[in-house]
């Protein structure tokens, strides 16, 4: 018999809904197990060897469009594997009405339960812990921009073109300003010029620059004569 469920049919596994410091993206999800039952009695680790914790997700303004996974933990309170890579294979595999898959930067819900059968064979649930909320990790921003051709004479042109995946937008200085995530542009500097661009997503920007150097025109002028005879 488990020391926690010995007593009673109805105790029910408090599971403490506390989440611990986490990354801002939902790649790990860490709980504390409550220490007791109902009644006061510890929590052994053989209880929680044998609980199984259900990790439910729900996206943002949709709190209908969920998935869920549930595995007996054996003891260990962390969940480290992708969690929009799982939620989307069981909402696919599934296919349960009203469950939706995810995608990068998806805001979601997250909230935590657990069972637990007895030697009775009756299983017991925890109440749902509070909702909180995750952003689910995607790719970091990649930006690259170049040049052709990378030298000019003042009074030329050279033209930049880039380009800006996993990104939500896409800026380039020199007065340049927003930009489409792929193109180009011809641009005429007078002096050596370095041109940056900057690609923004949810996790950060990245940035790649490209420089243009710039010579003076070759000035005309009058040239030396060759073999000059003078004669009286």
């Amino acid at each position: 018999m488990k020391k926690g469920i010995a007593g009673g049919m109805n105790r029910i596994i408090v599971l403490l809904a506390l989440f611990v410091a986490v990354p801002t993206f939902a790649e790990e999800i860490s709980w504390t197990w409550a220490p007791t039952w109902a009644d006061g009695t510890a929590v052994s680790a053989e209880d929680q060897a044998k609980m199984t914790a259900y990790l439910r997700i729900s996206k943002v303004g949709n709190s209908t469009a969920k998935t869920y996974f549930g595995e007996t933990r054996n003891g260990v309170s962390t969940w480290t594997d992708n969690i929009m890579a799982r939620s989307n294979e069981l909402a696919v595999t599934n296919a349960v009405p009203g469950w939706t898959t995810l995608k990068a930067w998806d805001n979601v819900n997250v909230t935590l339960s657990a069972a637990f059968i007895g030697s009775d064979g009756v299983e017991r649930d925890s109440a749902e812990s509070p909702a909180y909320l995750y952003m689910i990790r995607g790719p970091a921003a990649f930006a690259a921009i170049s040049a052709n051709p990378v030298a000019i004479v003042r009074g030329s042109c050279s033209t930049l073109t880039w380009i800006a995946t996993d990104s939500m937008t896409a800026s380039i200085d020199q007065g340049i300003g927003p930009v489409p995530l792929t193109g180009n542009r011809q641009v005429c500097p007078t002096s050596d010029t370095i041109y940056k661009i900057s690609a923004t997503n949810p996790g950060g920007t990245t940035t790649s620059t490209a420089q243009i150097a710039v010579t003076l025109p070759v000035q005309p002028g009058c040239n030396s004569p060759i073999n000059m005879t003078i004669k009286p």
